[in-house]
């Protein structure tokens, strides 16, 4: 069985955070053309189909080198204004890692 590995850079709205579902909103796609190693990637947002894609894992920073990189998963998707939209369900695990890297950060000491 085949499995196709598909990245795309998101940009989150931080004022779209909702703390009681842990959940934010991000744009996937504008449609604009992106240059990845040796090709251009296209994703017509008009020919979309999205029916596939609730529950696919959310990365950081397009790590695929392991589990620990998952920071959620689509809850819901949709097209709108000639973009596709997402409301992403973050890992609680995933802002544990982070509280801890964002904590660890503030006690080194600097020279």
């Amino acid at each position: 069985m085949r499995h196709d590995l598909h990245t795309r850079a998101a940009t989150f709205a931080p004022d779209t955070y909702d703390a009681e579902t842990n959940t934010i909103e991000a744009v996937l796609s504008t449609g604009a053309d992106v240059q990845r190693l040796g090709y251009i990637e296209r994703l017509p947002v008009a020919n979309a189909d999205l029916r596939g894609i609730v529950g696919v894992p959310v990365l950081d920073a397009h790590n695929q080198g392991s589990t620990r990189a998952v920071i959620g998963a689509i809850e819901k998707a949709w097209k709108t204004g000639g973009e596709i939209r997402a409301r992403i369900k973050l890992s609680s695990a995933a802002g544990r890692r982070r509280h801890r890297r964002q904590n660890s950060r503030r006690h080194l000491a600097r020279g």
